[in-house]
């Protein structure tokens, strides 16, 4: 390592080559704490974000309403909560590799002005066609949103505070899934059901703000412009964020050039990731999403549903249950936190999903075997796995960006996405039709399991540690 003057600015670094200039601007992010641009970084991310994890919580929510104005059976219900899967799979995919050639700013913008504009629409729908094809192009933006600011924050956040920043900024995904259960329970009380959903699909228009008015508080990142060649740009925003942070005081450390030169020469390669040297983490982290996600995107997301068809509870107690399900794994994003940095990424994510799995074939037990088949079961069991999923579902927007370079964190991620975004198209249709089948609920539970263990034994087996890493370092 070397050590810079600290003091070290942009009239220094132009007469560095453009490798050891790169190397310097990104030595210079990591020493700076957490400024007033870092807060107003996160604070568009979030408000994003937030939409992001309202807008996929909210059919939850509204499915009893929906079921009421159409009416709807399992089946049907399954098919309309897979709707904005089908169209977020085809918007992770595609945003990571844009978001990667044209920028993380431009497409996290275009994203939620889509999730936006379709929101409204669905608000509008006439028909179950119309609102399963609104929830469909709704869900592109929704697919895009969240990979590509995961990769953007991981690119801002300095290394030593990376994990437990990350998780306060993913808290919003669990704030949003608080919102709409909530906002549902005043609404079921104050307007009728068909105006109640509607309203809460409306809700989602809420990303605009993040297109019209939120946009200038939103930089590009310095590592992707300098993977671009856009040394200048990328200097004038490292600098902006150093003024942030002497203005408010803080003595700027000497910045230690931690990263090799060479790495920031390499081009993006979208097949890369199955290179010799990604492919591993490829497939680790694929299945760590799709096992994460096969029981969010499956019998959880259904949970509410259940409660009123095979619990007997009416709809408003469903939603309390949805609710206080929802503010306990948001606080777990917070309980988190230190853990994710001290303790590491791997052990929590293999163990979370492995404490999953082995709820999940405890309540098949307590359910088929001693037939305790009520909502107390499903309301226990139920949110007992949900918080072994945080750790992956939540944490791995820390832990899948960390594991790829700048030329494709965005594509990895995206990728990791787009397989999370399958697994809730095929999940809802799977719990709902084995739930209805001869195998019942009870089918339901095992069908759970089995992807979170083998998920859980599969990163503990092949998974990296990350902590306390500089990005250069961990993937070059």
């Amino acid at each position: 390592m070397t050590e810079e003057s600290p003091d070290t600015g942009p009239s220094d670094a132009r007469a560095l080559p453009a490798s050891a200039e790169g190397a310097l601007l990104i030595a210079r992010m990591e020493r700076l704490r957490w400024t007033r641009k870092h807060r107003g970084l996160t604070a568009t991310l979030m408000l994003g974000t937030f939409v992001d994890g309202y807008d996929s919580a909210v059919i939850a929510s509204v499915l009893p309403l929906v079921s009421l104005s159409f009416h709807l059976t399992l089946p049907q219900a399954g098919i309309l909560v897979s709707s904005a899967s089908v169209g977020a799979g085809f918007g992770a995919f595609l945003a990571g590799a844009a978001a990667d050639q044209f920028g993380r700013r431009i497409i996290f913008l275009l994203a939620c002005g889509i999730m936006g504009c379709f929101a409204i629409a669905a608000a509008a729908s006439s028909s179950l066609r119309q609102l399963w094809w609104a929830r469909v192009f709704q869900g592109i933006g929704i697919g895009a949103e969240l990979p590509v600011a995961a990769a953007m924050i991981n690119e801002f956040i300095p290394h030593d505070v990376r994990g437990r920043m990350i998780l306060a900024y993913q808290s919003a995904v669990g704030w949003g899934s608080v919102a709409a259960p909530a906002l549902a329970l005043i609404l079921i009380h104050t307007v009728s059901a068909g105006t109640a959903w509607r309203v809460m699909f409306a809700c989602g228009g809420l990303s605009l703000l993040v297109f019209f008015v939120f946009r200038k508080l939103l930089p590009e990142s310095p590592r992707w412009q300098l993977k671009r060649g856009q040394i200048l740009d990328a200097e004038k925003t490292v600098s902006q964020f150093e003024r942030s942070a002497e203005r408010q005081g803080e003595a700027l450390s000497v910045p230690i050039v931690a990263v090799q030169p060479a790495s920031m020469e390499n081009q993006t390669n979208l097949l890369e990731l199955f290179s010799r040297e990604y492919r591993l983490r490829t497939a680790t982290n694929w299945i760590m999403w799709i096992s994460a996600q096969s029981y969010t995107y499956g019998l959880y997301i259904l949970l509410t549903h259940l409660y009123v068809t095979v619990g007997g509870l009416p709809l408003s107690r469903a939603l309390y249950l949805t609710l206080v399900s929802s503010v306990v794994v948001t606080l777990t994003f917070y309980v988190l936190r230190q853990p994710f940095d001290r303790i590491g990424r791997k052990p929590l994510c293999a163990g979370g999903l492995i404490w999953t799995g082995s709820v999940l074939l405890l309540g098949a037990l307590v359910w088929g075997t001693f037939h305790q088949r009520s909502w107390p079961t499903l309301a226990i069991f139920g949110i007992l796995a949900i918080l072994g999923v945080v750790p992956a579902a939540g944490g791995g927007n820390v832990y899948t960006p960390e594991q790829f370079p700048t030329r494709m964190r965005a594509w990895a991620s995206g990728t990791s996405a787009t397989w999370v975004r399958v697994t809730a198209a095929i999940m809802p249709i799977l719990v709902a039709t084995i739930a209805t089948s001869r195998l019942g609920v009870t089918g339901v539970w095992w069908i759970s399991a089995i992807p979170l263990l083998f998920g859980g034994l599969w990163v503990a087996r092949f998974g990296i540690e990350t902590k306390g890493q500089i990005l250069e370092e961990i993937a070059r």
